[in-house]
């Protein structure tokens, strides 16, 4: 077990503040994340040092989505290497975990900068999931060879894209590839 604590000011938000038995489905324990983390580095055969990061990487996730309508971007600012993608692919996983469980599911949109980001973003989440999970996360760009369909789109918890597409969707609103997106079930 990893012996770390918690950041005081993620240790009042709201969905980490309850009781386990109180909290929402989706909410990922950050302990248990980080001691995930932990075991990822070192299969890789690289040192487990950033745990209390890691806690604090879960924690801010749970607090986006517990407090995501509030109109913030969220950054989590930390050094090159510390595994904030590899720790955003294993959190998308397992939110999309909980979700089976959930009675109001919810879903995370990541951007990321370039097409090939967003298929190995995508291709890394479903290392972390069984094969029956695959249909939850869905890779989005102008690049794809094969496009998802619209149901494919809503379908997914966990949906890809790059920052050229989120854009142009926020300039262009009625391109018809971007009311797919606005018609994704998570919002």
């Amino acid at each position: 077990m990893l012996e770390c604590g918690v950041p005081a000011a993620l240790s009042t938000t709201s969905d980490f503040a309850r009781p386990p038995e109180k909290r929402r489905a989706w909410h990922i324990p950050p302990l248990t994340f980080a001691e995930e983390m932990a075991a990822i580095w070192t299969k890789r055969g690289q040192a487990a040092c950033a745990a209390a990061s890691w806690v604090a990487l879960a924690a801010a996730f749970n607090d986006a989505i517990a407090n995501g309508h509030d109109g913030r971007w969220r950054v989590f600012p930390a050094e090159t290497g510390l595994g904030k993608t590899t720790g955003m692919c294993l959190y998308a996983a397992r939110l999309i975990e909980a979700n089976r469980e959930a009675a109001e599911p919810v879903g995370m949109l990541v951007a990321v900068r370039t097409c090939a980001a967003a298929d190995q973003a995508a291709a890394d989440i479903l290392d972390f999931l069984p094969t029956a999970c695959a249909g939850q996360v869905c890779a989005w760009h102008s690049e794809l060879r094969k496009k998802p369909k619209p149901a494919q789109i809503r379908k997914a918890a966990v949906l890809v894209v790059t920052h050229k597409r989120y854009c142009d969707g926020l300039i262009a609103p009625t391109d018809e590839e971007w009311c797919d997106l606005v018609d994704w079930r998570h919002g």
